[in-house]
């Protein structure tokens, strides 16, 4: 049987605003609906937009969020080629 779960990776840099829910919808190999897991890697204090709310990297450089379903994803300020954003999407049922 054959998954519908599929993962990805997006590096930096990014800049302020960009939207990379629209960077994964191009990447990906499968049509899908929204994200359902990621976990960022970035400089502690940068901020991350999910479906319009900031959070505030902490202290270990790292944040993730999963059982959810996200739909913008997006980076308050620029951010630098060290930044990672591993994700996973659900094939959507055509």
């Amino acid at each position: 049987m054959e998954s519908n779960v599929h993962q990805g990776q997006l590096r930096g840099p990014f800049t302020a605003e960009q939207e990379l829910f629209t960077l994964i919808k191009e990447a990906a190999a499968v049509p899908f609906t929204y994200i359902t897991h990621i976990g960022v890697q970035t400089d502690i204090r940068n901020i991350i937009i999910v479906n319009g709310k900031e959070y505030e990297i902490g202290k270990t450089g790292i944040y993730e969020i999963g059982n959810t379903e996200i739909t913008s994803l997006k980076f308050k300020e620029n951010v630098d080629i060290n930044t990672i954003v591993d994700y996973t999407i659900e094939e959507d049922n055509i």
